[in-house]
């Protein structure tokens, strides 16, 4: 009996045992601390993959505008090679062309000239060609010494149609205008020595200097459409007791439309502004597991309800909720049962917003890739609780009925954002312009603050815009 009794008090200890924390294998810290270090891990890891898509975008989108430029420089050798070659050949045509103008000089006496050339021309017949030519080419000349003048034939589009006066020792002698013949496309003309030469014939002047361009010239004005990807940071708690029921929040993509204009202040260096407008919406999802007592519900007749009234918390600070469950009076319940909810709302902004940068050109002249950097402004303009939906997990609940009470003056009306990017500008044609931008904002103060808590709101997004030259 004794080893039975002593059999029993075994097994009785052993499967009815008191644990006593003393025995329990507690890890070590630098156990611990691991799993904490690798928990931040996953927790980064997770964070560079909501940016990989935007990674990814903005890869793509830098390789295409190297590849184009690119191939833009290579045209512009390859034109520039062909323009260098029609050129050399322009040359050599016109150093040929030179050579046999100069074997078409004649040295022959001045009075045997005219009388050859009169008996082939008389003045009927240069009224019969010419009649129609309104610009008149007149000389004088006077010389002592010389016997022999030099005529040279030169290429003209004008026909002379004054009388020549030649002055020789004693006598003046008036010349009819005489012409070559119809065939030949070139005018006689005398060159006297250059001793007698009292005023040059040709004068140089210098090219007419280029006035400068006018200011509209150097504005450009258009349209632009975009996209802002918003990147929330949450620094601190909420002071609400409800703030585990927020299961998820996430402000969602704003697609952007405005007005731009861009005003050159030199080569490499100008200045872009506009106004845009968007709307930032914030969605808050909640998950709420409410005590249903029939001791609370008010009879409505064929209904019964109960009411719920709470401050739920959102990242653009607390809402106050009341929610009306309603039953049928013939619905199976408990005296306390609870019900699972789960609902969403969505915080939206109209924001119009004022963007300021100076843009700078690397490589070309007020066009191809730029640099650009400024500052953004926003202006909330109305504030509200857009959206409330509501989704009920058991059949006793007939109808719900949500309403909020939300203070739009509790969040900050007008925020700032350093930006910087990288943008790209291609001419469309004299008085076009295409230009695409990347852009990240850094908030410089928080949207909605409390002692414990801070929500600044960045954003990354990319932009497209249209302009015309004033």
């Amino acid at each position: 009996m004794n080893d039975n009794h002593n059999i029993e008090k075994f097994f009785r200890d052993k499967f009815n045992q008191l644990i006593r924390p003393e025995y329990w294998n507690t890890p070590d810290d630098s156990i611990w601390e691991n799993i904490s270090s690798e928990l931040e891990k996953k927790g980064k890891v997770k964070k560079l993959f909501h940016w990989m898509p935007f990674i990814l975008g903005a890869c793509i989108f830098f390789s295409g505008c190297l590849g184009y430029l690119f191939f833009k420089q290579k045209q512009e050798i390859s034109n520039l090679e062909t323009a260098l070659f029609a050129c050399k050949e322009n040359q050599e045509s016109q150093k040929f062309t030179s050579i046999d103008n100069q074997k078409e000089i004649k040295k022959v006496p001045l009075v045997q000239n005219i009388r050859q050339i009169s008996k082939e021309n008389t003045a009927s017949d240069f009224h019969k060609k010419y009649s129609g030519t309104k610009k008149t080419v007149s000389g004088n000349v006077e010389s002592k010494n010389s016997k022999e003048l030099v005529v040279i034939l030169q290429k003209k589009d004008e026909i002379p149609s004054q009388n020549v006066e030649l002055s020789f020792d004693a006598e003046k002698t008036t010349i009819q205008p005489v012409f070559p013949p119809q065939t030949l496309n070139y005018l006689p003309f005398v060159q006297l020595p250059e001793q007698f030469i009292k005023r040059p014939l040709i004068v140089f002047t210098e090219n007419p200097k280029t006035t400068p361009e006018s200011v509209g010239q150097n504005i450009l004005l258009g349209t632009s459409i975009g996209m802002l990807f918003w990147i929330d940071h949450k620094k601190g708690k909420f002071s609400n007791p409800l703030s585990e029921l927020l299961k998820a929040e996430k402000t969602e993509i704003s697609p952007l439309f405005g007005i731009k204009t861009n005003i050159r202040l030199s080569d490499k260096w100008s200045f872009s502004g506009g106004i845009e407008y968007y709307k930032r919406n914030q969605r808050s999802e909640y998950q709420v597991n409410l005590p249903y007592s029939t001791l609370t519900e008010i009879n409505t007749g064929a209904d019964y309800e109960n009411r719920f009234t709470h401050s739920l918390p959102t990242g653009l600070g607390n809402v106050n909720t009341n929610l009306t469950l309603s039953r049928t009076s013939g619905s199976q319940i408990l005296e306390d049962e609870n019900v699972l909810l789960d609902f969403g709302m969505s915080n939206e902004s109209d924001i119009l917003s004022v963007p300021l940068s100076v843009n700078y050109y690397p490589l070309e002249s007020g066009k191809g890739i730029y640099l650009t950097g400024g500052i953004r402004t926003e202006i909330v303009l109305r504030n509200q609780i857009s959206e409330v939906a509501i989704l009920s997990h058991h059949d006793i609940i007939k109808n719900k009925h949500f309403s909020v009470e939300y203070d739009a003056l509790q969040i900050n009306k007008l925020n700032l954002s350093a930006i910087v990017g990288i943008g790209y500008k291609k001419s469309l044609g004299k008085n076009y312009f295409l230009t695409m931008e990347v852009l990240y904002g850094n908030a410089l103060n928080p949207v909605y603050r409390t002692e414990n808590y801070r929500h600044d709101i960045n954003f990354a997004g990319s932009q497209l815009s249209i302009l015309k030259r004033l």
